[in-house]
């Protein structure tokens, strides 16, 4: 008996009236025309070719993809460092927001970014004892974390009400960083 080695190390014999090696089996699925290209599973992009099971979004600035959190779609070289020794961390913020220190009786806030009009914040920066605390307060929206070295819980809010501040939100999550 004959036997025809397959591309994927399989073989096949001869079969039918004609005695003809039957198709290797990555052959007979395609059958009748060209194989689909596989189905890759997570490997969805973007219309800019940016990975988003991987977390990549297009940056139209820096005409780029890239993930938020680990770099900035702003430029952030004229942006404010905002500096708390007692957590021991940095962030970057825009020039035109200003650091309020003064949270207005919000029992884990550090520092509010208030907007240019100094009306409203746009980003909030929050300490917690337990991820559960804040989860319990943000449960539809949670925000971004980082866990210090003293076992505290560091979250970013962004207000959301101003579709612009998101970029800019984004550049202060990526700049964030611990000093100590």
């Amino acid at each position: 008996m004959e036997a025809k080695q397959c591309p994927d190390g399989s073989y096949v014999g001869r079969t039918g009236p004609n005695c003809e090696f039957a198709p290797c089996p990555s052959e007979a699925l395609c059958e009748g025309g060209a194989c689909p290209s596989p189905q890759i599973i997570g490997g969805d992009k973007d219309e800019h070719g940016c990975l988003i099971a991987a977390g990549y979004s297009w940056c139209e600035e820096k005409q780029k993809c890239l993930r938020a959190w680990e770099e900035s779609c702003a430029d952030t070289a004229d942006w404010q460092i905002y500096q708390n020794d007692q957590y021991g961390f940095e962030i970057k913020y825009p020039a035109k927001y200003k650091a309020a220190q003064d949270t207005y009786g919000w029992s884990h806030s550090l520092v509010l970014f208030l907007s240019p009009s100094g009306q409203s914040y746009i980003i909030q920066v929050e300490v917690w004892d337990t991820p559960d605390a804040f989860k319990n307060i943000y449960k539809t929206d949670p925000p971004f974390t980082v866990k210090t070295e003293d076992n505290k819980y560091i979250t970013i809010n962004h207000a959301g009400f101003e579709e612009k501040s998101i970029p800019e939100w984004s550049g202060m999550v990526a700049s964030f960083r611990f000093i100590r």
